[in-house]
């Protein structure tokens, strides 16, 4: 499986948070994935100065049932924090569907399937056929909407819930009173996407396509790296850089740039910060500890 493939299962997950709209479609077939048991526990990496101290911990937005992975270290640190930090904030983001009304169809008098070259058109509908779904249903999407609808449907058929995320305990577990701040927001995490030019996504769109063969074993892969505290495996298993680095460095390297920065700022407040992101973030080259090794700030494995 190439790069750009495992960089599609990375965003199938990455991104499948957003879309709730998809569950029509993901109610059928099989789901059933065995239950994993930590065997080290999920890396978390530390920044310290003399009166602040930040956890990076990196996060799977969708897990399948009865994954264990919240351990006394991980839960000490989590409670020790006054401030809690994750990519989004739902309770201060807008609507999805509205956002996505803005942004996600195509103009009028297009047909998403008319700009995808035979091969692929083929390839798209044989596998929308395979989920159930209608093949027009998707016609009015961009090429971007298609591929993160369609992640979010075979991420769910492959055993992922997202009511099993890592998010919602981390919500659940931080002390009453945490503060709680975002990275970025629902629009700009849609934006990423609708900014890139259209035969970029029709690209991305073509990649999560041919990821589908091999999806649940790619995304099964990646759970046990996480659960394991294998970052380099991780990192081995995601990094597309070579395969496509514009769409590399858009997804990950530059938003990793952009928080590393943000972390330097938050340095200058004392506290105690548990930062959680998706787990790509901390994980190959371009990560987040190597974007503050380039501001002169040390990361230190503590998990």
């Amino acid at each position: 499986m190439t790069g750009l493939r495992r960089i599609a299962a990375l965003l199938a997950l990455a991104f499948a948070l957003l879309f709730g709209a998809s569950d029509a479609y993901a109610s059928t077939g099989e789901t059933a994935v065995q239950p994993l048991k930590v065997h080290g526990g999920p890396a978390v990496w530390r920044v310290k100065d003399r009166d602040t101290t930040i956890y990076l911990f990196g996060t799977i937005h969708f897990l399948p049932q009865d994954v264990q992975w919240l351990d006394p270290d991980l839960r000490e640190a989590l409670q020790s924090s006054t401030e809690l930090v994750t990519e989004l904030d739902p309770a201060k983001d807008g609507n999805i569907d509205q956002l996505m009304a803005q942004k996600g169809y195509l103009p009028a008098g297009e047909n998403l399937r008319d700009k995808l070259a035979p091969k692929d058109r083929l390839a798209f509908e044989s596998l929308l056929v395979s989920l159930g779904i209608p093949v027009e249903q998707f016609d009015r999407y961009k090429p971007w909407t298609a591929g993160l609808y369609l992640s979010v449907v075979m991420t769910k058929l492959a055993g992922f819930d997202p009511d099993q995320g890592v998010e919602q305990v981390i919500e659940d577990t931080a002390r009453d009173g945490t503060r709680r701040a975002a990275l970025e927001t629902m629009q700009f995490q849609l934006e990423l996407f609708n900014g890139l030019p259209e035969d970029r996504q029709i690209a991305y769109l073509n990649q999560i396509v041919a990821s589908a063969p091999t999806l649940k074993q790619d995304l099964s892969a990646m759970l046990g790296a996480w659960l394991a505290g294998n970052a380099k495996g991780l990192a081995a298993l995601i990094n597309a850089e070579e395969s496509d680095p514009v769409l590399y460095r858009h997804i990950l390297t530059d938003r990793n740039a952009n928080w590393a920065k943000w972390i330097k700022t938050r340095l200058g407040e004392p506290g105690t910060v548990f930062i959680a992101v998706g787990a790509g973030h901390l994980a190959g080259k371009g990560s987040v500890q190597d974007q503050l090794r380039k501001l002169g700030i040390s990361s230190k494995r503590v998990h």
